[in-house]
């Protein structure tokens, strides 16, 4: 049996778990970094104004998830 190796992210600010996930084998990250090159090819494309349109949705969103799961 193989051991799975996993990392926790701890909050800086409250000190506490936030999650645990289990860590990418070296060629898995090797995917990874691949695909975000590719996609940064792409993405370098998009005009400027459309980039801050999109980022400023995700942080939207992102602000809302994250509200909506405190306790």
């Amino acid at each position: 049996m193989s051991k799975v190796n996993i990392q926790t992210t701890i909050s800086p600010f409250t000190q506490e778990a936030v999650c645990t996930r289990p860590l990418l084998s070296e060629s898995e990250l090797d995917n990874v970094v691949t695909a975000a090159v590719k996609a940064q090819k792409s993405w370098r494309k998009v005009p400027l104004d459309d980039r801050i349109a999109i980022a400023e949705k995700w942080v939207v969103s992102f602000h809302r998830a994250i509200t909506s799961n405190k306790s």
